[in-house]
Formats: C-alpha cells, sequence, structure tokens
C-alpha cells in the first residue's frame, strides 16, 4: 500500500478524499504506520475505514480494561448480546495470548538459537582449554629450568596467563568481526534483540577469555610442580 507522501505529497490530507472501487472517502485525520501481520515486519501504512461505510461480515473489539479479563469478557459478552442475541462471539482472548502467540516464533527460534549457541561457546571452550593446556605442558621443562635459575613462580604463572589470554584474545577479536559481518544473516530470526547486541558480544568474549586465563594457569601450575632438578637432568 502507498504511503500518504506517495499518493498527496506534503499537502494537508484531511478533507481530502480517497477513491475506493465505486466508493468515495473523505479523509478525516492521520495515524502513524504500525505493524499488522507480523512483529518483525517493517511498519506498513494503511487505511482505516469506518465500518457503515466499508462493510465487513466480521468484525474485532478491543476492549483496554484494567479488571480482572474473565470479568470483563462476561460483561461485553452481555452488552453485545443485548445489542443483538444472534452475533456469534468467539476468538476472545486477552492481549497476553494475543502477543504469546505472535511471538511462538520467535520463541522457537531464540530457543533453537540458544541451544547450539550454548553448544557452540561449550565446543569453543573445551577447544580453547585443551589447546592452552598442551601449549603450556610443551614448555614444562622451559619453566622449570627458569624456576630453578630463580625464577618467582608466581610471575612464570602470570606470564603464561598472559601469553595464553593474548592467543585467546586474536581469535576472539577475529571471531567478533566475523560473527559482526554476518550478523544480519540471523535479523529475520530475531525480535526485539539486535543481532549485534552489546551484551552477547560482551559474555561470550568475556567467558573464552576467562576460559584462556583458566586453562593457562592449571597448566602453568602442573608445569611449575615438576621438580627443576629433574627437569635440568632431562635436559
Amino acid at each position: 500500500m502507498s504511503s500518504r507522501r506517495e499518493i498527496i505529497g506534503d499537502a494537508n490530507p484531511v478533507g481530502r478524499f480517497v477513491v475506493r472501487g465505486d466508493l468515495r472517502f473523505e479523509i478525516i485525520g492521520v495515524v502513524q504506520s504500525a505493524n499488522y501481520y507480523a512483529l518483525g515486519e517493517d511498519p506498513q501504512p494503511y487505511i482505516y475505514f469506518a465500518e457503515y461505510q466499508y462493510y465487513r461480515s466480521s468484525l474485532t473489539f478491543v476492549v483496554h480494561a484494567q479488571d480482572d479479563p474473565v470479568t470483563v469478557v462476561r460483561q461485553v459478552e452481555g452488552v453485545l448480546r443485548a445489542l443483538d442475541p444472534n452475533l456469534a462471539i468467539s476468538q476472545i482472548r486477552t492481549m497476553d495470548d494475543v502477543l504469546h502467540t505472535a511471538t511462538s516464533r520467535y520463541r522457537a527460534n531464540a530457543t533453537v538459537l540458544t541451544i547450539f549457541s550454548g553448544l557452540a561457546l561449550l565446543l569453543a571452550a573445551i577447544g580453547l582449554y585443551g589447546v592452552l593446556s598442551f601449549t603450556v605442558t610443551q614448555r614444562t621443562r622451559e619453566l622449570s629450568i627458569k624456576m630453578a635459575l630463580g625464577a618467582k613462580p608466581g610471575r612464570l604463572a602470570g606470564s603464561v596467563v598472559g601469553m595464553g589470554v593474548k592467543l585467546a584474545a586474536i581469535g576472539v577479536v577475529a571471531g567478533g568481526i566475523g560473527g559482526w559481518l554476518l550478523s544480519n544473516s540471523v535479523g529475520d530470526l530475531l525480535f526485539g534483540v539486535s543481532p549485534r547486541d552489546p551484551l552477547s558480544y560482551g559474555a561470550a568474549p568475556a567467558l573464552l577469555l576467562g576460559v584462556a586465563a583458566v586453562a593457562s594457569y592449571l597448566a602453568a601450575r602442573r608445569a611449575l610442580r615438576v621438580d627443576p632438578i629433574t627437569a635440568l637432568r632431562s635436559e
């Protein structure tokens, strides 16, 4: 449907007429574009007609109330029955029910994405832990020799953790850039949250860097427990 500007330009529309088939309607006001068929759709321009001017076989009433929904429904039904006992009243729902139905697809998508992203994050954390543990283990002799020459265990452990976090940070930055560039591809699956949500982009890297720090620390502590004399003899 065309927008107001496409039809009449920037002129004041009130008092003008719209032709729909053989009928001619006077414009009495302008409303904002809105979502009608899906919550994630782009707002669309629509024309509202008075019911007595443009007949439809069914109507939808929206009742705003602060009382209990069951009580309000009974009162509304009573008023409608008083107007016409033959009216067929159906699909009575609260706005919470309407929103629950409208967001069901998004919630299903969110559940699937959460499961797979959680598994991916878990696998990434396990892989990161394994790689860093192996890398530090390969330096066991080097660390033991440095400690035998007088290096403090705390400083050695700190250098190992720093190295592990630095390597992980490089991977996190590269992955973050790739994810940022590809994030728009999942935009249609989301509602109420941006594909580039700052919380998500902050939580995942923080977790991976934390795993890198823990993995490096545990591997360094294990390597520093090796007797320096044994390491020197093995050299």
